[in-house]
């Protein structure tokens, strides 16, 4: 009968000395980091730099590449060192020391990827939540503004993720892990997360959907309805459609991996506990789950690249910025075109205010002169 430390070495020397997978999987992690932290980056400055879309949308998806950026580093820096500890062991007792890591070891190593991983999950319910308020208050919703909306949703995600930092801090223990994986440490704490993770992006996704529906079905009244003939109005509800529109392929993407998550970590740790002791049919699952779960990791960076590139074809604007920044604003008809789309659209904006302006001092002259004609 092996002792608890005996299986973590053997389940440390099978994933990593009797087997590549798990080094090719780590490398293309710290390989595919570095490009799509750059991408994210530039994704970020590009919707700053996008005046035509709302303040409050362009926060929380500058939120979104942010905390996706600080993720993926994150991601890199684990995968680095866990390939350092491959290649500088000098035997199989080293690998287990340098591999199996307690819980509070691992939470260290992983706390960029922990800081950033929750708000790109999370931030597409808030993105959802934004829209909503600019559906219902379609009518009032550009024309006021209202950027403290964006910046409340954006703190309170920040607030959520200090808060699950100092759950996890207070559940700190010296239990060792054949390799740092969160779902190891804690892998009923990782099911529920992982599930209630997967029904957020469910919710988010159906919501983006009602809201395309609802906004087209409030541009389809202009025939029938005058208020809706309104320039600010109009504005806002195709504004509506074009941002909620970008988000649906992001959340369908985030539904797809959430749910393959899920299945495999429901699948591999039935046998997995919170206590110290690692069981032969724990070490056991260890080895098989861990290829799995490490593929999963790689969807911050496809996530990363996923956004890009749903910007750029998806939204005019956003295309615009993006090649302004890659100074190929005048290589062709097709960017000159999106250009002139970013003007137009910043240019509506103030448009409409000054029809309005016009609408209004035509009827206070109306006005006046039916009171003078009446006196």
């Amino acid at each position: 009968m092996k002792n608890s430390s005996e299986l973590v070495c053997i389940a440390v020397n099978e994933l990593f000395t009797n087997q590549t997978v798990m080094t090719i999987i780590f490398a293309i992690q710290a390989v595919s980091t570095l490009p799509t932290t750059l991408v994210g980056v530039f994704l970020a400055i590009a919707i700053g730099k996008t005046t035509s879309l709302h303040f409050n949308i362009r926060i929380l998806l500058i939120n979104l590449s942010i905390s996706a950026v600080v993720t993926n580093c994150g991601i890199g820096i684990v995968a680095i060192y866990q390939l350092f500890a491959i290649f500088s062991a000098t035997s199989e007792v080293h690998l287990c020391h340098l591999m199996a890591l307690s819980r509070k070891s691992c939470r260290d190593l992983r706390i960029l990827y922990n800081l950033g991983s929750l708000p790109p999950v999370i931030g597409l319910l808030f993105l959802a939540i934004e829209r909503l308020i600019a559906t219902v208050q379609y009518r009032t919703y550009e024309q006021k503004g209202r950027k403290i909306i964006g910046i409340s949703l954006t703190a309170i995600q920040w607030l959520i993720v200090v808060v699950v930092q100092l759950y996890h801090n207070d559940n700190e223990s010296e239990i060792v892990a054949p390799y740092c994986q969160s779902v190891l440490s804690n892998p009923q704490v990782t099911e529920y997360f992982v599930g209630v993770m997967l029904i957020i992006q469910l919710v988010s996704f159906m919501v983006f959907l009602l809201l395309v529906r609802s906004n087209k079905q409030k541009m389809a009244s202009y025939r029938v309805n005058y208020e809706a003939h309104q320039l600010s109005i109009r504005y806002q509800l195709e504004e509506n459609v074009k941002t909620t529109k970008l988000m649906i392929p992001i959340s369908a993407a985030n539904c797809a991996i959430f749910a393959f998550s899920l299945i495999v970590i429901l699948f591999f740790t039935n046998s997995l506990t919170e206590s110290v002791e690692l069981t032969t049919a724990a070490a056991r699952s260890v080895v098989l789950m861990a290829p799995w779960i490490e593929l999963t990791v790689l969807s911050m960076p496809l996530f990363i690249v996923t956004f890009c590139c749903v910007s750029v074809v998806y939204s005019l604007p956003m295309r615009a910025s993006v090649f302004r920044l890659l100074g190929l604003g005048d290589s062709g008809r097709s960017i000159r075109v999106a250009e002139a789309a970013v003007t137009e659209n910043a240019d509506a904006q103030n448009i409409y205010f000054r029809q309005l302006q016009d609408q209004w001092r035509r009827t206070e002259v109306s006005d006046a002169a039916r009171q003078q004609s009446r006196a």
